[in-house]
């Protein structure tokens, strides 16, 4: 990853140069727009990190104006805020989706102070528009646990006869020590003729950040319902938030 010295921090941009234009996504939170001209790595946005912890997803586009070429990321990763209000990426950010025309691109995410930083690094001599939009997923369900046992902190009816992708963002933040998690999983839930809700196949594991092994985040299925389950482990108390998704057709 790219070091960062003495970067100070700086007003996210919500438009203007590169392509310009606004953004057009339901979910979007923020987004920026920056152009590269060499190969090395420029700050596209710093956004302030709102809530602890906190699931982030960017998402980026580039476009080469001088000649041929494209891409497109999904980045996703943890922060958490320390003592004094440091922001730290939790082991390291997932690389969702990469799709280049020059493998010599990227996206990155570090932190800076209290916020993340997006980084985005063209070709050597090339002009290169990018649209950086980021997600802080708003995790609002609550639950504390003290103990090992899974526990239901959300119960999502299922319609019958219909098809659902459930996704569900998990975070978890230890009260009594440090400690804290950070979980995305998918799965396909479904009901038919009346019958109970069932899952297609398993739950994706999307992303699992967590500072003890034992901690963990499930999606399964109760009478006509999906759930999502929590575990912490035995004497710690952990405070967990969520949030949900639901892609339905019947």
């Amino acid at each position: 990853m790219a070091m960062l010295p003495g970067i100070g921090i700086m007003p996210s941009v919500a438009g203007g140069g590169g392509d310009g234009g606004s953004c057009s996504s339901d979910e979007c939170q923020g987004c920026a727009y920056i152009s590269t001209s060499d190969g090395s790595y420029q700050i596209a946005a710093i956004p302030i990190i709102p809530r602890n912890p906190v699931i982030m997803e960017v998402r980026a586009v580039a476009r080469r104006v001088d000649a041929p070429g494209r891409a497109a990321y999904v980045r996703r990763a943890l922060f958490y805020r320390g003592p004094g209000g440091v922001a730290t990426v939790m082991s390291t950010f997932d690389t969702s989706l990469t799709r280049e025309s020059d493998t010599g691109w990227n996206t990155l995410l570090d932190v800076s102070g209290s916020a993340a930083v997006i980084q985005v690094r063209g070709g050597a001599d090339s002009l290169v528009n990018w649209k950086v939009c980021w997600i802080f997923n708003d995790v609002t369900t609550g639950l504390l646990t003290t103990d090992n046992a899974y526990q239901t902190i959300k119960t999502i009816p299922i319609p019958d006869n219909t098809v659902c992708l459930l996704e569900a963002y998990v975070v978890g933040l230890r009260a009594d020590a440090s400690g804290q998690c950070g979980y995305l999983r998918r799965a396909i839930v479904y009901r038919d003729g009346g019958g109970a809700a069932a899952m297609q196949g398993v739950e994706d594991t999307y992303l699992t950040r967590e500072s003890v092994a034992n901690w963990d985040a499930v999606i399964d299925v109760f009478g006509n319902n999906a759930v999502v389950r929590v575990r912490g482990d035995t004497g710690q108390t952990v405070a967990w938030k969520m949030a949900h998704v639901l892609e339905e057709l019947s």
